[in-house]
């Protein structure tokens, strides 16, 4: 039962990545990842208050979908939020970070299902999350590449405006 839990959500996280990046490349960024980011939370709490198997299942999938979100997503944002020189920083703290999460998360949670049962930690991890959605309503969507129109000396006119998107076999290609 577990392994299929197990397989269910990591099937549901591989056949949505590409749909979640071809809509990031469309939509508001900012408000996926919030989307993303919420039914991450929900899901994870979902699964501390599971009564069956099946609900277990749908309550992980649920999670790995939220889960999906996070490299399409937060990879573009990162690179059109932070300058060009500065980004190899910013993205080796946010992989040093996520490292640390997978190890200091596991630990935490071990101990917390030790002292308060195996449900707890996914509903009390839940509760950090939305504080963090709460914070990302403050966030503005940036503009698709304009660090790298200023770099190659565009007007200013030209940094202010969108890039197209990609067609959806470039997304396909790219993804």
């Amino acid at each position: 039962g577990i392994l299929t839990v197990v397989s269910l959500s990591l099937i549901a996280a591989l056949v949505l990545a590409i749909p979640i990046g071809f809509r990031a490349d469309r939509g508001k960024r900012v408000r996926i990842a919030r989307l993303g980011a919420t039914g991450w939370g929900v899901f994870s709490i979902f699964t501390g208050l599971a009564p069956t198997l099946w609900a277990l299942g749908v309550a992980r999938s649920g999670s790995s979908l939220g889960r999906a979100v996070n490299e399409p997503v937060h990879n573009s944002l990162l690179a059109d939020y932070y300058d060009i020189p500065v980004r190899p920083r910013v993205y080796g703290v946010h992989r040093y970070a996520n490292a640390i999460g997978q190890f200091l998360g596991p630990m935490s949670a071990g101990v917390l299902a030790y002292a308060l049962g195996w449900r707890a930690p996914f509903i009390i991890f839940g509760i950090p999350t939305f504080i963090f959605v709460l914070l990302a309503l403050r966030l503005r969507e940036p503009t698709r590449g304009h660090f790298e129109r200023r770099a190659m000396g565009a007007s200013e006119a030209g940094i202010a405006t969108d890039e197209e998107s990609p067609s959806f076999a470039e997304s396909w290609r790219v993804g």
